[in-house]
């Protein structure tokens, strides 16, 4: 078949099931665009983490007190110092 054939078919078919045609249409037009938003957002998201970790400093340094639980309950259970007042300077 040559190319005027294939889009005479093509668009019998879309005359011929117009809803189907429609609805499939709908499909695509709402998947791109929910892709390219959930793109857009994460890039978003990406770039406002960006710019709060940047504007901290170059110097900055958080700690947080307490333990992490490797290894289930018993892995290191109890294990951890606390930080105290004496511990900041």
């Amino acid at each position: 078949m040559n190319l005027f054939a294939l889009l005479r078919l093509a668009l019998r078919g879309f005359v011929r099931h117009r809803m189907r045609a429609l609805l499939t249409t709908l499909g695509i037009i709402i998947g791109v665009g929910a892709f390219i938003t959930m793109v857009a957002i994460g890039r978003g998201a990406n770039a406002r983490v960006s710019e709060q970790i940047a504007s901290m400093g170059a110097n900055m340094l958080v700690i947080l007190p307490g333990s992490i639980q490797q290894g289930g309950a018993r892995g290191g259970a109890g294990t951890s110092a606390t930080l105290t007042d004496d511990d900041v300077d």
